[in-house]
């Protein structure tokens, strides 16, 4: 009985968090720096950095001129892990990522920033897609919607999606659904 107590005293009082905080879509594409389709291939390490070479099929979101690019994993949480030893060479990803100044990319909100290409449903904060219209309007997003804001919303004093220059009526007639549900979704960060 004691041993349960000091374990629960243990648990309660660690520093470590245990909770995984997801993030909205809309604050995971605006804080990506690319958004990228592709193949894992090679696991590599470096120090305590563990990773996989990505080969960039295409972009969704930026560009660099690299199509081999190094993605640092993320930390696994107790309630999103994932097994990067069972990971296979040739494994379809959708990626969003941020540069860390290394030419190292980060996946951005573990595995929400992590989707397997050859999934046949993708699960956003409003609704399920199929994987190639959440991907066609991920693009569309980024063509027409500029986010400022951090990835994390709740410490925003104002997060904002501006519309990009000669898109104002374009933005608002497109014919994916995902994009739709997302314009409605954003609507009160939507400035001119």
């Amino acid at each position: 009985m004691r041993f349960i107590f000091i374990c629960l005293a243990i648990l309660f009082t660690s520093t470590g968090d245990l909770r995984k905080r997801d993030f909205p879509y809309y604050s995971i594409i605006g804080a990506a720096d690319i958004i990228v389709e592709g193949q894992m291939q090679e696991k590599w390490q470096i120090h305590n950095n563990i990773g996989y070479l990505f080969d960039v099929d295409g972009f969704l979101k930026g560009k660099i001129s690299r199509k081999t690019i190094k993605v640092k994993t993320f930390k696994g949480w107790v309630c999103d892990p994932r097994d990067y030893s069972k990971m296979k060479k040739g494994e379809k990803l959708l990626l969003f990522l941020t540069e860390n100044g290394n030419g190292i990319y980060e996946v951005i909100n573990g595995s929400r920033g992590e989707i397997f290409a050859e999934t046949n449903k993708v699960r956003v904060d409003f609704g399920y897609y199929d994987y190639d219209t959440f991907t066609l309007g991920i693009k569309e997003i980024c063509k027409h919607f500029s986010y400022k804001g951090p990835l994390d919303v709740q410490k925003a004093d104002n997060p904002t999606f501006q519309r990009v220059a000669g898109t104002k009526n374009a933005s608002l007639e497109q014919d994916n659904k995902f994009y739709k549900d997302f314009v409605r979704y954003i609507k009160s960060l939507i400035v001119d």
